[in-house]
């Protein structure tokens, strides 16, 4: 069911940048760490499962992340080129990040994402997109070394922790704690951990995995609707942790838990599919609403008005997109290794 909680972490990003309420901001903080620790166990699940780290696997690997992060992507940075240069005032009005810019490196940080980890990257046409260069960053870590074994894994956990640790003492603000690669990899070494130490966990748990799952995301919920009565200092703070370990601890069951049903797999499917597109589209026509009707502006009406027609691209991109790409997805993929399930298609991103 991993499909459904990406789905759900997708929807909390879409949440803090369209809802325009200062208390609605770390739901997306919360989600993006959720995707971190969902990619990394699937990361090193399919590397684990289906490439391996031979030459062959791990080419086959990194032109399967191109192929499934890239072209959608390009697709949409397109026609957000597009429209932003077609109302450069109002689109910089109503996210910044969309200032043209005439620097060489903002361009390359566009074509390529990864590059957005290593500058101060000003001008993004997907402005969410600053989280998947740091995805792209870590995928790299993950294959060197997060995969490749436990120890290797627990030791990435360390140091994490310790770079944590670290960042806590020396005060650092909470988008340092936040937005550089070294404060994903924590969460991409838990998912990993959690693949590494998945067989004990599922002997324990058996068939009540799935419904302690709902329940820890039922936790979530409810955390992320009520962290900001404290105030900022709580949801960016401690709430930031409390969140993090209850992503990290419902990831933990999904992996472990199978979906009841054939019907139920397909759903989770589709809105596993859904989740990416969802990601990348929604500032742009959140952008185009307001162009049609001023009066929404950044606030829950924009949000509300924007989910369904934001789904709607998402469900057109998954089929003129990936739909067409997954044939030679599915080609480029080496033959599953020794007998141990592989995540649904719709959970990897």
């Amino acid at each position: 069911m991993f499909g459904a909680f990406r789905f759900l972490l997708a929807v909390m990003v879409v949440i803090t940048h369209l809802g325009g309420r200062s208390a609605l901001f770390h739901y997306g903080v919360y989600g993006v760490f959720g995707f971190y620790v969902v990619s990394g166990f699937l990361m090193t699940a399919i590397l684990q499962r289906t490439y391996g780290f031979d030459l062959r696997g791990s080419t086959s690997f990194w032109m399967n992340r191109f192929l499934r992060i890239f072209p959608a992507y390009h697709l949409v940075a397109l026609a957000t080129l597009v429209l932003v240069g077609l109302f450069p005032r109002e689109a910089v009005y109503f996210q910044p990040a969309w200032w043209i810019s005439d620097r060489w490196i903002d361009w390359l940080g566009n074509l390529l994402l990864f590059p957005y980890s290593f500058y101060d990257q000003r001008f993004r046409l997907v402005p969410p997109t600053w989280s998947v260069g740091v995805e792209l960053v870590c995928y790299f870590v993950v294959w060197l070394v997060m995969a490749r074994s436990r120890r290797l894994a627990w030791l990435c956990a360390a140091l994490g922790v310790g770079w944590v640790a670290w960042a806590l003492w020396a005060g650092l603000v909470w988008s340092a704690r936040y937005m550089p690669v070294q404060a994903a990899i924590l969460p991409f070494s838990v998912g990993s951990l959690i693949f590494h130490h998945g067989r004990p966990l599922r002997r324990r748990l058996g068939d009540r995995a799935l419904g302690l799952a709902a329940g820890g995301v039922l936790l979530i919920v409810a955390h992320a609707i009520l962290a900001f009565l404290p105030g900022e200092t709580y949801a960016l703070g401690a709430g930031f942790y409390v969140n993090f370990v209850l992503v990290s601890g419902v990831s933990a069951l999904l992996a472990v838990s199978d979906p009841p049903s054939r019907r139920m797999r397909e759903i989770d499917g589709w809105l596993g599919r859904l989740s990416y597109p969802l990601f990348l589209v929604h500032w742009s026509v959140g952008f185009a609403l307001v162009l049609a009707f001023p009066a929404l502006g950044r606030s829950p009406l924009l949000l509300a008005a924007s989910l369904g027609p934001s789904l709607l691209v998402s469900w057109l991109l998954v089929r003129l997109v990936d739909d067409p790409i997954q044939k030679l997805r599915d080609r480029l993929r080496v033959r599953p290794r020794g007998g141990v399930q592989a995540p649904a298609a719709g959970a990897v991103r």
